[in-house]
């Protein structure tokens, strides 16, 4: 068998422009046929028929002998870039002409037995198809940087939002992209989706390329530079950058529409006789694509817009630092000056959906500065200030003024920060009251255990309006300490807090020699109770286990019940009738907010400094 000889570069040139100029002559031809018809009628003969059926015959053999030649041509040189663009560059010329061509012939050409066999002509180029995919990618890829290299620094584009050339330029490029593709207007469905696909992606990496060079531009050219010693200033090519970031990323949405996704899925599903779900998939397929490159893109603009609000930060920790440091002292005018001066300058100059971001993230970075910088048990009046300056930049960042939503100020870093002042603008009575109710909700079974223990409670109604209550001490369960076998308690119980409370004493049970499941059995009153702490949150039942030693006694474990827990009882019955409640021991630790709270402030205040000194036995 005779070896294929591989053309030259300037060899595959030749042909393939020889072959654009005879079809466009051929289609000249034809464009004369209706002429022709009318004498050739008088003979007899089909003029259309005659031509048609000629050229056809010759098209057909001279393309289809010719494209396995381009095919071993393009797979020769398809490392080398200049010659697959060169060629597919021409060959998609031929194929335009090829095509033009038979559309004149469907025109003219009336022998609707016969068809003929350029009317298969897509099948012919289907290797082709590859390489001019291939071109589009590298056109587009060096089309972005090129534009990027171009682009001048300050050109707008727009009379109401700065745009850049590059932009203009980049999205030219995928109009350009789509609409060659398009005109291909490729007959097999398959190969069609195909090249949609790729195109999808051609576009989508392209845009993702854009946003990557000029990220790193302006995180080399302006962010990194200022290193937080100078005043950092809104500048227009940050404006215009993120602006031509954001535009290219809106384009891909439009990128269904304009590659006429619905209607290449619907001809194949009709074609195969889908009935729905594979078309559903093939839309999601397609659709992954730009769902994947504009969440690329969107974590560049949030990494950008990120630095455009750390870099403002840099000079509102200032304002910041002073507002927080003196609270009382100080007001929010200077920060709120500074703010003023540069949102206006990007609501000026930035598209909304960005403006929207940096100031989320601005309003972000105050928060994180609050918690970061807020004073830790300082008096409670340093907090009310600080909640006044909170609320003032809440309304400012609010929906009535910077257009903020409720949700985003409202968000967790803000909670966390309402909760601390809150709590810290407390009274220290009131935070005992408040660390006692948290204790006894806190109902969760606790990750180690140290025993059970089984309480009965009542309460019987004085005639002086005060109550009687009664507790039980039923028994314990399963007590358990650290590097003891056996152990030998008795159980403590108070009314919390002794401010609720006040001349209540704690009472004890009996020692319960080394006995792990003790029975006790044991009733105590407390007189004169006043009603309402049956409904106070913060008053408690504190019951607290003891092992008894020889030096020092040990917490096996504690339980708080809250009042309303006491089941209100006739007065000619006693506690027994009352249920019996099971609770599980725990230990307690110092990561109780109001408890953290207390010990900061015990430095300076005599009741804080009391209760922990009280509740640090109990303490891990």
């Amino acid at each position: 068998m005779a070896k294929k000889t591989l053309l030259k570069p300037s060899e595959m040139t030749e042909v393939l422009e020889r072959s654009r100029e005879t079809i466009d002559l051929l289609v000249s031809m034809l464009d004369m046929a209706p002429k022709y018809e009318v004498l050739c009628q008088r003979f007899d003969l089909s003029y259309s028929a005659v031509i048609g059926q000629t050229i056809d015959n010759a098209v057909s053999k001279v393309i289809q002998d010719f494209l396995p030649k381009l095919h071993q041509y393009q797979l020769h040189y398809q490392e080398y870039g200049v010659n697959i663009l060169h060629s597919s560059k021409q060959s998609l010329v031929v194929y335009f002409a090829v095509k033009k061509l038979v559309q004149v012939l469907e025109k003219v050409y009336t022998e609707r037995d016969k068809p003929l066999q350029l009317y298969e002509y897509s099948t012919w180029f289907q290797n082709t198809v590859i390489f001019w995919l291939q071109t589009f990618k590298d056109e587009c890829d060096n089309r972005v940087l090129k534009a990027l290299e171009m682009d001048p620094k300050t050109t707008v584009m727009d009379s109401s939002v700065n745009f850049s050339t590059s932009s203009v330029d980049v999205l030219c490029c995928f109009s350009q992209i789509i609409k060659e593709w398009n005109d291909i207007d490729y007959g097999i469905m398959e190969c069609c989706l195909i090249g949609v696909t790729k195109v999808t992606e051609i576009i989508c990496d392209g845009a993702r390329l854009y946003t990557d060079n000029i990220q790193t531009h302006l995180q080399r050219e302006i962010f990194h530079n200022n290193n937080g010693t100078q005043s950092f200033a809104i500048k227009d090519k940050i404006c215009i950058s993120l602006n031509n970031i954001e535009r290219v990323r809106q384009y891909l949405h439009t990128l269904p529409e304009l590659l006429q996704w619905q209607f290449i899925i619907n001809k194949i599903a009709a074609q195969t006789g889908d009935s729905g779900s594979n078309k559903d998939q093939i839309y999601k397929s397609l659709q992954r694509h730009i769902k994947i490159a504009n969440s690329d893109i969107q974590q560049r603009i949030k990494i950008l817009v990120g630095n455009v609000a750390d870099k403002l930060s840099l000079q509102m920790e200032k304002s910041m630092a002073c507002l927080l440091e003196k609270a009382g002292d100080m007001n929010v005018d200077p920060l709120m000056e500074y703010l003023d001066i540069n949102l206006e300058s990007l609501y000026k100059q930035l598209m909304e959906s960005l403006y929207d971001r940096v100031v989320a993230e601005l309003w972000n970075s105050i928060l994180k500065t609050i918690i970061g910088k807020m004073k830790s048990g300082a008096m409670p009046e340093y907090y009310k200030h600080l909640d006044e300056h909170l609320s003032t930049l809440e309304s400012y960042f609010g929906e009535e003024n910077l257009g903020l939503p409720d949700a985003e100020v409202k968000q967790y870093h803000y909670h966390n920060i309402k909760n601390c002042i809150t709590l810290n603008s407390l009274t220290s009575l009131d935070l005992i009251g408040r660390y006692y109710e948290n204790m006894a909700t806190n109902v969760h079974t606790p990750m180690v255990g140290y025993g059970q223990i089984f309480i009965k409670m009542g309460c019987a109604k004085q005639p002086n309006g005060n109550v009687t209550l009664s507790v039980k001490v039923v028994k314990a369960n399963e007590l358990r300490l650290d590097k003891c076998d056996v152990c030998s308690p008795y159980v403590v119980i108070s009314l919390c807090p002794e401010s609720t409370f006040p001349g209540s004493k704690a009472i004890r049970t009996e020692v319960k020699s080394k006995n792990n499941n003790p029975l006790f059995n044991e009733v105590f009153k407390f007189q004169d109770v006043s009603a309402n702490t049956l409904t106070d949150k913060g008053g408690v039942l504190s019951i607290t286990v003891f092992n008894q030693k020889l030096l020092s006694d040990q917490t096996i474990g504690e339980i708080f019940m809250p009042m309303s827990c006491a089941t209100e009882i006739p007065s000619v019955r006693t506690v027994e009738v009352c249920p019996c409640i099971t609770f599980s021991l725990k230990r307690q630790v110092d990561d109780q907010e109001c408890y953290q709270i207390l010990k900061q402030r015990s430095k300076w205040d005599k009741i804080a400094k009391t209760f922990i000194g009280k509740r640090q036995v109990y303490i891990m």
